[in-house]
């Protein structure tokens, strides 16, 4: 329903390609059948009286049967908005109420000033229309009253509830006016069979989000949870906006053609999938690390325009957090993605990581990238930290020589400190990096495992409420939270998230482990043991949960299984947490102590001020044990629990 203009909007690229880098094929600005004049003739001050007309379309044609214009051609219906005065509904359906009919005209002015203001204006006129004399009597041409069909009292209902909820959305985007513009981008579909393009194009629409997080007033939602649309061409745009907390969507899809990338994107309002932009790129092979910006330029421009007091201005990207490289940005981006899918992806992602910096030794986001991509690899893979100690210290390094501004380098450095259980230090390269990127959902979520395995559950719990704001439908950040109001006692609001996130993705590993300790904090033993058993047997907590929740041959079976292969990082960890289920505390001692000597991540598997280890918390040998991973200072909430 939205039209292709004649040129581009103005050249508001916020610092990114020049134009002329990359052809753009046609600009959308609206939906024609409910576009308020001033959006068809580009006014520069649009603002929420705009929404007000477009509703004003809708009641009409819920009354009318059909919109206030009707034309053949596109521009006729646009030249209509701008000049052409509606026939009164009262027309169409002599049976709607006047006041009802009078509210509709208002809205329809081609003046803004004309329309009612703001949904204080509507809601007057709403009270008197549901009145119980205006709602079951209507005056006839004669002049005499007589009770209107069901069928129209009904069509005036549904009349009243778009206004009503017109009014709702317009106050509350007129009362803020100067907040945080809520987009969620998609990831990018592809048109193409590649799955090698498939990749890049999903991790497109991250680095489209990355672009846009960077611009003030632009609040970028659930980054995690958008991945749930993943290989859709044609998503549902208001049940999208409504799960992800956002009130515009940005989506596109990918194709390729003759050696280059044909780009199709649309920013779309959410409550009613209206198409407030749209665009199409083609891309040269060597331009496709400019696309990110001229995309992401444009949408901004677009945003701006519609709301001028809200977006600013996004600070200009030095040329080292970019690349020109086009080998160096697809190789980033495919990594992006591999590291985002997690899992066994995770080692994938590194090696993508190491091909990209090789191609561009000077792409401060390739090394930041690698670097965390190191520090996460213990967490998926039987991988000592110490291997990849060096590697991951020099990338990160490197990162914030080339730029001080990486957030996800100081991440690394952190995370990678576990490994040494150098806890402080690990805190304070995590709170630098949340300070760099306070909108970072993976540098939020890790402080609050820091926080949550030293005895911290509050502090734990507000991080994990900041990365539920940001990103409210990942089930990973919703796990988390069911573990940290689990660690405070708040056993109700834990099983409240845990619902959640087994609802939001009811595959991902730690919605399964954190969602086996609450039903068994419920004291639901075969509740939890269902979902044990979906877990795969290289979960560390698995053998802990298989006896806690009755299985006790389960338990002793995935004792048995470490028992009958080679050694790997991480075995000792997983004994000691399995006896410990299985009340064997001497085992899951000497367990816990050779895991200690091996630097394996235990205190990071099982919060230590959890219920896991109830049975050893007085051993004097736990005692010990804490002092030697850095722990000791927080003994007596750890002990005294």
């Amino acid at each position: 329903m939205a039209i292709a203009a004649a040129s581009t909007l103005p050249d508001e690229s916020d610092g990114a390609t020049p134009a002329g880098s990359i052809t753009q094929a046609g600009t959308v600005i609206g939906t024609p059948a409910y576009m308020a004049p001033e959006q068809a003739t580009g006014d520069s001050t649009i603002d929420h009286r705009a929404d007000i007309y477009s509703f004003g379309c809708l009641a009409y044609e819920l009354f009318a049967g059909h919109p206030p214009f009707q034309a053949p051609t596109k521009p006729q219906l646009i030249a209509a908005h701008i000049a052409t005065t509606p026939r009164p509904v009262t027309d169409v359906r002599p049976d709607v109420p006047p006041s009802v009919a009078d509210l509709i005209a208002r809205c329809l002015a081609k003046a803004p000033d004309g329309r009612p203001a703001n949904a204080r204006d509507l809601s007057a006129t709403l009270d008197a229309v549901t009145s119980p004399d205006i709602t079951t009597r209507q005056p006839t041409q004669q002049g005499t009253l007589r009770r209107p069909s069901k069928a129209r009292v009904w069509i005036a209902i549904a009349a009243l509830s778009t206004v009503i909820a017109a009014g709702w959305y317009v106050a509350t985007r007129s009362a803020h006016a100067n907040a945080p513009i809520a987009v969620a981008v998609l990831p990018f579909g592809n048109i193409g069979a590649d799955s090698t393009m498939s990749i890049v194009a999903d991790g497109l629409g991250d680095e489209v989000a990355s672009a846009l997080a960077r611009v003030p007033g632009i609040l970028i939602k659930s980054r995690t949870g958008a991945r749930a649309y993943r290989g859709q061409l044609a998503p549902d745009v208001t049940e999208a906006g409504a799960r992800l907390k956002a009130d515009y969507l940005v989506t596109a899809v990918v194709r390729e053609e003759r050696g280059r990338w044909i780009l199709s994107a649309d920013l779309e309002r959410a409550v009613d999938a209206t198409s407030l932009w749209a665009n199409a790129f083609v891309i040269d092979p060597n331009e496709q690390g400019a696309v990110v910006d001229s995309l992401a330029g444009d949408l901004t421009a677009a945003l701006r325009r519609i709301f001028p007091r809200a977006v600013g201005v996004a600070p200009v990207r030095l040329a080292r957090q970019r690349t020109s490289s086009s080998e160096a940005f697809r190789l980033y981006v495919a990594a992006q993605e591999k590291l985002a899918r997690r899992g066994q992806s995770v080692k994938e992602s590194v090696d993508l990581f190491r091909r990209a910096v090789r191609e561009d030794s000077l792409f401060a986001p390739a090394y930041s990238g690698l670097s965390i991509a190191l520090a996460l690899t213990p967490s998926f893979h039987p991988v000592q930290p110490s291997l990849l100690h060096d590697e991951l210290v020099q990338a990160a390094n490197r990162a914030l020589a080339l730029d001080s501004t990486q957030a996800l380098a100081h991440l690394a450095l952190g995370v990678s400190l576990w490994g040494a259980y150098d806890w402080t230090g690990a805190e304070k390269e995590i709170a630098t990096a949340v300070r760099l990127d306070p909108r970072n959902v993976e540098a939020r979520v890790q402080y609050a495992r820091l926080f949550a395995m030293s005895a911290r559950p509050a502090d734990a719990l507000r991080q994990i409420r900041v990365a539920r704001a940001l990103d409210p439908a990942s089930a990973l950040v919703l796990s988390h939270m069911a573990h940290a109001y689990l660690l405070s006692g708040q056993t109700d609001s834990a099983f409240a998230e845990a619902r959640r996130a087994f609802e939001t993705d009811s595959n991902n590993i730690t919605t399964l482990i954190h969602g086996a300790a609450v039903y068994m904090a419920m004291h639901r033993p075969k509740e939890a043991h269902a979902l044990v058993m979906r877990m795969q047997p290289t979960v560390t907590t698995m053998g802990y949960q298989l006896a806690i929740s009755g299985d006790v041959a389960g338990a002793r079976q995935f004792v048995e299984r470490l028992d009958s292969r080679p050694p790997l990082w991480g075995d000792e960890t997983k004994r000691a947490l399995t006896y410990l289920g299985l009340g064997d505390t001497a085992n899951a001692l000497a367990g816990l102590e050779r895991a200690t000597a091996a630097r394996e991540l235990w205190p990071m598997m099982a919060a230590v001020t959890g219920a896991t280890y109830d049975p050893i918390r007085r051993s004097a040998r736990f005692r010990v044990l804490l002092d030697s991973v850095g722990l000791g200072r927080f003994a007596p909430a750890i002990v005294g629990r």
